[in-house]
């Protein structure tokens, strides 16, 4: 998020997720799906090995 200057609203948006399970992901609260994971590698452009790495 923060190399791609978004904000965890605008993450939370691209994902159609709240922004307080965007927090809960972000803080280890909750995992990520593999749906999510999927999203992110789409529409940021981000690994998927990196995701599931850094969870």
């Amino acid at each position: 998020m923060q190399e791609k200057h978004l904000k965890q609203k605008e993450t939370a948006q691209l994902l159609g997720i709240s922004e307080s399970r965007m927090s809960d992901f972000l803080n280890g609260k909750r995992p990520l799906n593999l749906n999510q994971v999927k999203q992110l590698r789409d529409k940021l452009n981000i690994p998927a090995n990196f995701v599931l790495n850094n969870l």
